[in-house]
């Protein structure tokens, strides 16, 4: 039986007051609760959808919202993984695990481990970090400052990884590292797959495993001209979940990101030839055992969103 499941992005939700949130996540699931068929269903959860789960600056969960959250996927029959929050978060401070500034590191690590004891009381198999950034907003000129602090945004990276995956040890919950695609605008790390299981082997604790984004490795592939699926070779005893969506394999370095001419990360849905990414090779080789997550936004859902814009447009009251 394979592992498949889709992913609620934090997007997605955000814009709604908490308990229209959890209509709209079980709206979500219902779109996908017909497509089951004998693989074993899950939904990765963007939980900065749900900060109001996390207590102050991150210290601790609520379990009131919490156990909201696993009604909702239990009531679809769908098992959970969390993905953590990130860059550009709206409703919470974002979570930059290699942080340059000492604060925010701390405050980062908070809700990391927050989000691990939410994972753990979920029952959710693995939490997914991004590594972070160096900087973000962009002005020309600064991209010069990114290699000066790579190997210390790193090292930090690595001892927050091993505060988080002795705590996850202790619970006995497996989580991951996601590769990055290439972005100069921001300065995020581990841009190359390879850096990922570098990352884990410095960590050295077997609860930290990866999440290979099959998208984003390939706009590195494009970047530095590498053999994608000859690489994912190289990492992929370490790889437990993976991310899959299409591009057309054309990095936006500055954050671009142009459908029209097919620049950037497009989350475009994969395996039906609508970009260039080698999800199906990369599958092959990574066999069933491994979890798989579509990281695209279903029609339907972007179809809710724009029809409440459309009610907005003329006044007309939401129905959700």
């Amino acid at each position: 039986m394979i592992k498949v499941g889709v992913n609620a992005s934090r997007r997605l939700l955000w814009n709604y007051p908490l308990s229209k949130r959890f209509k709209i996540l079980d709206m979500f699931l219902e779109i996908f609760e017909r497509f089951k068929r004998r693989e074993e269903w899950y939904v990765e959860l963007g939980i900065s959808a749900f900060p109001e789960v996390f207590g102050a600056s991150g210290k601790g969960i609520k379990k009131q919202v919490a156990l909201k959250i696993r009604r909702v996927a239990d009531k679809r029959g769908f098992k959970l993984t969390i993905h953590a929050p990130h860059i550009n978060e709206k409703l919470m401070p974002d979570l930059n695990l290699c942080s340059l500034s000492k604060e925010e590191r701390k405050t980062s690590l908070n809700y990391a481990l927050s989000t691990i004891d939410l994972a753990y009381l979920l029952e959710a198999e693995f939490v997914t970090f991004h590594p972070g950034y160096i900087y973000k907003g962009f002005s020309p000129g600064k991209e010069r400052f990114l290699s000066n602090y790579l190997h210390e945004a790193k090292k930090y990276l690595i001892e927050s990884l091993k505060k988080l995956a002795s705590h996850a040890e202790k619970n006995g919950l497996t989580i991951t590292i996601e590769n990055m695609e290439p972005r100069i605008d921001v300065g995020y790390l581990l841009t190359h797959p390879s850096e990922t299981k570098e990352v884990v082997k410095a960590v050295g604790n077997k609860f930290l495993k990866i999440t290979y984004d099959v998208a984003h490795a390939a706009l590195a592939a494009s970047y530095y001209k590498f053999d994608q699926v000859k690489n994912f070779m190289e990492i992929a005893d370490q790889v437990v979940k993976l991310h899959i969506h299409d591009n057309l394999c054309k990095p936006g370095l500055y954050g671009r990101v142009d459908y029209a001419e097919g620049i950037g990360d497009l989350h475009l849905v994969p395996l039906i030839g609508k970009g260039k990414v080698p999800n199906e090779a990369i599958l092959k080789v990574a066999g069933r055992k491994k979890l798989v997550i579509y990281e695209v936004t279903p029609l339907e859902v972007e179809f809710r969103l724009s029809l409440k814009k459309l009610r907005e447009i003329f006044g007309i009251p939401d129905s959700l």
